[in-house]
C-alpha cells in the first residue's frame, strides 16, 4: 500500500476523493477490512410481500426474513480462504480494482444503508491519508487476531500498534500531526 501511495500521492499532499480511481491497491485493502470486519453482520427485519419460492422451498407472503450478511462475506465458494486478509481478491491481474457483488457490508436492495456513499468517503479519506502518512507497526510476535470480539456487534480484541511517522519526525503534511 505504501508503495501505490508513494507513486500516485507522493509526501507533499493530503489523499483526497479525486485519488480514489488511481489507488486500486488501497481501495482493495478497504474492501476487504470491510469484508472481515462485518459490523453489520445481520441486517434489519424484512418481511415478503408476496410467496416466494427459493431452492423449492416456499416462503409464504407477510414471513420475516433476517438477512446474515456474515454468511455472504465468509463464503469459501465467493471468497476463497475466507478467514484470511486478502486484498488482492479485488483486483484483476493489471493490478486493478474490480467489483465484486457480494461485498456487500452496507447491506442490499431497499434497506441498504442510507449513509453508504458519505462511510465509503471517509474509510477511504482516513485509511488512505493515515497509510500514506504513517507505518503502523505492532509490537514484534503480537499481530492482532482477526477474530472479533463476541458480542451484539462484532469488535476486535484489545491490541496495541505504533505510528510512526513515513516523512520524518512531525511529517510533511500539514494537518496530519494531530492525528
Amino acid at each position: 500500500m505504501h508503495e501505490e501511495l508513494d507513486r500516485v500521492i507522493g509526501s507533499d499532499r493530503l489523499v483526497n476523493m479525486d485519488d480514489k480511481a488511481a489507488l486500486h491497491y488501497t481501495n482493495a485493502v478497504i474492501n476487504e477490512i470491510q469484508r472481515l470486519a462485518n459490523i453489520a453482520p445481520q441486517t434489519p427485519i424484512h418481511e415478503t410481500s408476496k410467496d416466494v419460492t427459493i431452492h423449492g422451498h416456499l416462503i409464504p407472503k407477510g414471513t420475516s426474513i433476517i438477512p446474515q450478511l456474515a454468511l455472504v462475506l465468509m463464503d469459501e465458494e465467493i471468497f476463497p480462504r475466507p478467514e484470511e486478509f486478502r486484498p488482492e481478491r479485488y483486483l484483476n491481474s493489471k493490478g486493478e480494482l474490480t467489483k465484486c457483488d457480494a461485498l456487500i457490508p452496507f447491506s442490499i436492495g431497499k434497506r441498504i444503508c442510507a449513509g453508504e456513499s458519505l462511510a465509503r468517503m471517509e474509510l477511504f479519506l482516513f485509511i488512505a491519508n493515515v497509510f500514506n502518512q504513517y507505518k503502523i507497526l505492532a509490537p514484534p510476535g503480537k499481530m492482532p487476531s482477526l477474530k472479533p470480539s463476541l458480542g451484539g456487534i462484532p469488535m476486535p480484541k484489545p491490541y496495541k500498534v505504533k505510528l510512526v511517522s513515513r516523512f520524518g519526525k512531525h511529517g510533511k503534511v500539514n494537518g496530519m500531526n494531530g492525528i
